[in-house]
């Protein structure tokens, strides 16, 4: 049965490599360009996933959408020697945004500075990133490589989503074109949902990003328990494969759930970020790349969003959410910069020179 089973993807994983490979031909004979989103994930992280959905949403905003061709994870892998012949120079690489670049996941930055060597004839867009590197010899190591690599494909562009990542960039890889900008997911704004809020989310991680002590999620725990309030254990991830045929069910299922509670805590961004989009008040936490309190920095016009540095300050603040009337995601604030990102995007595919607003 394994042998059948393992043969039936096979055919199933050639057949999708054969529709990419004559879609991409259909786009260069009718549009001249496609624009390629390479190498997206297939994992059940529902952030990751609502950035390649947030990706669509940018593109369609500029009319693009029909050009767009989705090459995930394992096909880009399997054949990447194959899309390098059918990918044309002239075409648009995007690489989903995250927090991928660094030392933190290094699987995610080797699969980065592949692309951007692989493809170094074209413009390579990383959307809205954070990057985390460590102070040790393995971090200067890693900086060493990524500057090698994506400063060798000059057409190279860092949307940089915290002021971080974007010091990073211009003191360790000065000719990297970048700019500051917002996560996509922040670029969502149809995912709240009207209808009856009750109880807590707790969404916590629990992977390498963590910083929370066990005594610490004890005492959130606790805190809450003595609210009365209905605890949740929420998370960001669930274990179902994600495609892009079922990309929009799951992330509608998530934010939701969301959108039925009171309050949200939690240290992951994209729990703070779904919260934010769905209306749902929420005290954030940081984590090891401090991405969170990046994240925040953006969304902080939101009254209904408010970053703990400790958990001491957290139980008054709970109290004052739990008795918030209903709210509503603004994006207004955050559009100049998506604007600015439409003309970076569409003067890099109209081959128009300089495409940056300059570091």
């Amino acid at each position: 049965m394994g042998r059948l089973k393992k043969f039936i993807q096979n055919i199933r994983d050639k057949l999708i490599f054969i529709y990419l490979c004559i879609k991409l031909k259909w786009l260069h004979r009718i549009h001249k360009q496609a624009i390629v989103f390479i190498s997206t994930p297939t994992h059940g992280n529902l952030g990751d996933q609502a950035i390649v959905y947030s990706q669509y949403l940018f593109f369609k905003s500029m009319g693009l959408e029909k050009q767009i061709v989705e090459i995930h994870r394992y096909c880009y892998e399997r054949w990447k020697e194959k899309f390098s012949q059918v990918i044309n120079s002239n075409d648009l690489i995007v690489i989903d945004g995250g927090g991928n670049m660094g030392s933190l996941w290094p699987d995610e930055e080797k699969k980065m500075q592949d692309i951007a060597l692989r493809f170094i004839d074209n413009r390579v867009f990383v959307f809205p990133q954070t990057a985390s590197y460590t102070e040790d010899e393995k971090g200067k190591e890693e900086i060493a490589r990524s500057k090698e690599a994506y400063e060798s494909n000059k057409y190279f562009f860092v949307f940089a989503r915290d002021k971080v990542t974007m010091d990073i960039l211009k003191d360790k890889m000065p000719r990297i074109r970048c700019m500051y900008t917002p996560d996509m997911v922040m670029f969502i704004d149809q995912a709240q949902r009207c209808q009856k809020r009750d109880g807590v989310i707790l969404c916590l991680r629990e992977d390498t990003e963590r910083t929370l002590t066990l005594e610490q999620r004890e005492k959130i725990q606790k805190i809450l328990e003595e609210s009365d309030m209905r605890v949740i254990k929420g998370t960001t991830v669930i274990s179902n494969a994600v495609w892009k045929f079922n990309r929009k069910k799951f992330l509608f299922r998530k934010w939701n759930e969301f959108s039925s509670v009171k309050l949200v805590i939690t240290d992951r961004l994209h729990g703070m970020v779904f919260a934010a989009i769905t209306g749902t008040p929420c005290i954030a936490l940081d984590n090891v790349s401090h991405k969170v309190y990046g994240a925040y920095q953006w969304l902080s016009y939101l009254p209904y969003l408010h970053f703990c540095s400790n958990i001491d300050e957290m139980e008054k603040i709970a109290k004052d959410f739990l008795n918030l009337s209903t709210q509503k995601y603004d994006l207004t604030p955050l559009l100049p910069y998506y604007n600015e990102m439409r003309n970076i995007v569409k003067n890099a595919m109209d081959n128009v020179e300089p495409y940056t607003n300059g570091n």
